[in-house]
Protein backbone atom coordinates (compact mmCIF):
# COMPACT_ATOMS: atom_id res chain seq x y z
CA UNK A 1 0.00 0.00 0.00
CA UNK A 2 2.56 2.27 0.72
CA UNK A 3 4.14 1.70 -2.69
CA UNK A 4 0.89 2.51 -3.99
CA UNK A 5 0.98 5.63 -2.14
CA UNK A 6 4.67 6.75 -3.48
CA UNK A 7 3.51 5.75 -7.06
CA UNK A 8 0.28 8.01 -7.59
CA UNK A 9 2.63 10.71 -5.51
CA UNK A 10 5.32 10.60 -8.08
CA UNK A 11 2.92 10.10 -11.32
CA UNK A 12 0.63 12.79 -9.76
CA UNK A 13 3.94 15.19 -9.85
CA UNK A 14 5.10 14.39 -13.80
CA UNK A 15 1.67 15.05 -14.78
CA UNK A 16 1.33 18.45 -12.97
CA UNK A 17 5.36 18.89 -14.38
CA UNK A 18 3.75 18.21 -17.31
CA UNK A 19 0.64 20.48 -17.82
CA UNK A 20 3.01 23.41 -16.50
CA UNK A 21 5.60 22.84 -19.05
CA UNK A 22 2.82 22.63 -21.72
CA UNK A 23 1.30 26.18 -20.41
CA UNK A 24 5.00 27.65 -20.34
CA UNK A 25 5.17 26.46 -24.28
CA UNK A 26 2.18 28.10 -24.97
CA UNK A 27 3.11 31.25 -23.36
CA UNK A 28 6.39 31.27 -25.33
CA UNK A 29 4.92 30.41 -28.69
CA UNK A 30 2.40 33.67 -27.76
CA UNK A 31 5.17 36.06 -26.99
CA UNK A 32 6.92 34.38 -30.60
CA UNK A 33 3.68 35.01 -32.12
CA UNK A 34 3.87 39.30 -31.56
CA UNK A 35 7.29 39.00 -31.87
CA UNK A 36 8.93 37.27 -35.10
CA UNK A 37 12.05 38.33 -34.66
CA UNK A 38 12.77 36.67 -31.36
CA UNK A 39 15.24 39.50 -30.25
CA UNK A 40 14.49 40.66 -26.49
CA UNK A 41 12.91 44.29 -27.03
CA UNK A 42 12.92 46.49 -23.94
CA UNK A 43 10.42 48.78 -25.28
CA UNK A 44 8.74 50.02 -22.06
CA UNK A 45 5.23 50.81 -21.79
CA UNK A 46 5.31 53.81 -24.06
CA UNK A 47 1.62 53.46 -26.00
CA UNK A 48 2.28 55.82 -29.11
CA UNK A 49 0.93 53.47 -32.00
CA UNK A 50 2.30 53.44 -35.42
CA UNK A 51 0.93 51.64 -38.50
CA UNK A 52 3.52 48.78 -39.99
CA UNK A 53 3.71 48.38 -43.55
CA UNK A 54 2.10 45.07 -42.65
CA UNK A 55 -0.62 47.06 -41.89
CA UNK A 56 -0.28 45.59 -37.98
CA UNK A 57 -0.70 48.35 -35.52
CA UNK A 58 2.26 48.44 -32.80
CA UNK A 59 1.94 49.89 -29.15
CA UNK A 60 5.00 52.19 -30.32
CA UNK A 61 7.62 52.28 -32.77
CA UNK A 62 10.14 50.31 -30.96
CA UNK A 63 7.72 47.66 -30.83
CA UNK A 64 7.40 47.74 -34.87
CA UNK A 65 11.15 47.53 -34.41
CA UNK A 66 11.54 45.41 -32.92
CA UNK A 67 9.45 42.84 -35.26
CA UNK A 68 11.87 44.56 -38.01
CA UNK A 69 8.71 45.99 -39.70
CA UNK A 70 9.04 49.17 -41.46
CA UNK A 71 6.16 52.05 -40.31
CA UNK A 72 3.27 53.29 -42.77
CA UNK A 73 2.36 55.95 -40.66
CA UNK A 74 1.74 57.21 -36.90
CA UNK A 75 -1.33 56.46 -35.32
CA UNK A 76 -3.55 53.41 -35.92
CA UNK A 77 -3.82 51.28 -38.72
CA UNK A 78 -5.28 52.04 -41.70
CA UNK A 79 -3.31 54.80 -42.38
CA UNK A 80 -5.29 57.66 -44.00
CA UNK A 81 -5.04 57.14 -47.78
CA UNK A 82 -4.74 60.83 -48.75
CA UNK A 83 -2.54 63.73 -47.75
CA UNK A 84 -5.43 65.84 -47.05
CA UNK A 85 -6.81 62.92 -44.50
CA UNK A 86 -3.88 63.55 -41.93
CA UNK A 87 -2.21 66.49 -40.07
CA UNK A 88 0.31 68.62 -42.01
CA UNK A 89 2.60 70.59 -40.25
CA UNK A 90 0.79 74.00 -41.13
CA UNK A 91 -2.13 72.47 -38.83
CA UNK A 92 -2.84 72.45 -35.32
CA UNK A 93 -3.87 69.97 -33.40
CA UNK A 94 -6.85 70.80 -31.70
CA UNK A 95 -8.40 70.08 -28.44
CA UNK A 96 -11.40 67.21 -28.13
CA UNK A 97 -13.56 69.44 -26.70
CA UNK A 98 -16.44 69.81 -28.17
CA UNK A 99 -17.86 73.77 -29.31
CA UNK A 100 -19.99 73.35 -32.79
CA UNK A 101 -19.18 75.60 -35.35
CA UNK A 102 -20.15 76.48 -38.49
CA UNK A 103 -17.91 77.14 -40.78
CA UNK A 104 -18.15 79.32 -43.86
CA UNK A 105 -18.39 75.96 -46.23
CA UNK A 106 -22.62 75.25 -44.37
CA UNK A 107 -20.69 72.47 -42.62
CA UNK A 108 -20.56 72.06 -38.50
CA UNK A 109 -17.08 71.48 -36.88
CA UNK A 110 -16.62 70.26 -33.65
CA UNK A 111 -14.67 73.59 -32.89
CA UNK A 112 -13.16 76.51 -34.39
CA UNK A 113 -9.82 74.99 -34.40
CA UNK A 114 -10.62 71.83 -36.62
CA UNK A 115 -12.90 74.40 -38.87
CA UNK A 116 -9.52 76.60 -39.09
CA UNK A 117 -7.13 73.76 -40.20
CA UNK A 118 -9.58 73.62 -43.14
CA UNK A 119 -8.99 77.18 -43.93
CA UNK A 120 -12.03 78.04 -43.02
CA UNK A 121 -13.41 80.75 -41.14
CA UNK A 122 -16.63 80.87 -38.65
CA UNK A 123 -19.87 81.64 -39.27
CA UNK A 124 -21.46 81.43 -35.85
CA UNK A 125 -21.14 79.38 -32.71
CA UNK A 126 -22.85 76.17 -32.90
CA UNK A 127 -24.54 73.58 -35.69
CA UNK A 128 -25.54 75.07 -39.03
CA UNK A 129 -27.16 77.09 -40.69
CA UNK A 130 -26.68 80.05 -38.30
CA UNK A 131 -29.65 81.68 -37.23
CA UNK A 132 -30.39 85.29 -39.18
CA UNK A 133 -30.93 86.27 -42.62
CA UNK A 134 -30.92 82.90 -44.48
CA UNK A 135 -29.41 85.10 -47.83
CA UNK A 136 -25.94 85.29 -45.84
CA UNK A 137 -25.84 82.13 -44.19
CA UNK A 138 -26.20 79.84 -47.58
CA UNK A 139 -23.10 78.08 -48.46
CA UNK A 140 -21.48 79.07 -51.93
CA UNK A 141 -22.39 75.58 -53.29
CA UNK A 142 -26.09 76.55 -53.15
CA UNK A 143 -25.48 79.40 -55.76
CA UNK A 144 -22.29 77.38 -57.98
CA UNK A 145 -22.45 74.02 -59.36
CA UNK A 146 -18.56 73.81 -58.68
CA UNK A 147 -16.95 70.59 -58.63
CA UNK A 148 -16.30 70.67 -54.92
CA UNK A 149 -20.24 71.13 -53.71
CA UNK A 150 -21.15 68.09 -55.68
CA UNK A 151 -22.32 65.22 -53.76
CA UNK A 152 -22.83 67.79 -50.62
CA UNK A 153 -25.91 67.04 -49.28
CA UNK A 154 -26.71 71.14 -48.27
CA UNK A 155 -30.44 72.25 -47.90
CA UNK A 156 -30.63 75.42 -50.10
CA UNK A 157 -34.37 76.19 -50.60
CA UNK A 158 -33.77 78.98 -48.23
CA UNK A 159 -31.53 80.43 -50.90
CA UNK A 160 -32.41 82.47 -53.22
CA UNK A 161 -30.36 81.70 -56.88
CA UNK A 162 -28.47 84.26 -58.42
Amino acid sequence: MKYLIIFACVLGAIFVEGQFVDEQDQNQEETDEYSDSGADCDCGQLYQPVCGQNEQTYPNACEAECNKESLQCEGTCPCPRSPSDSPTQSQTVCPVAIQKVCAENGKTYDNACEAENQDLGVQCEGECPCPGNAEENCPLCCTSRTPECQGQRVDCSQCSRK
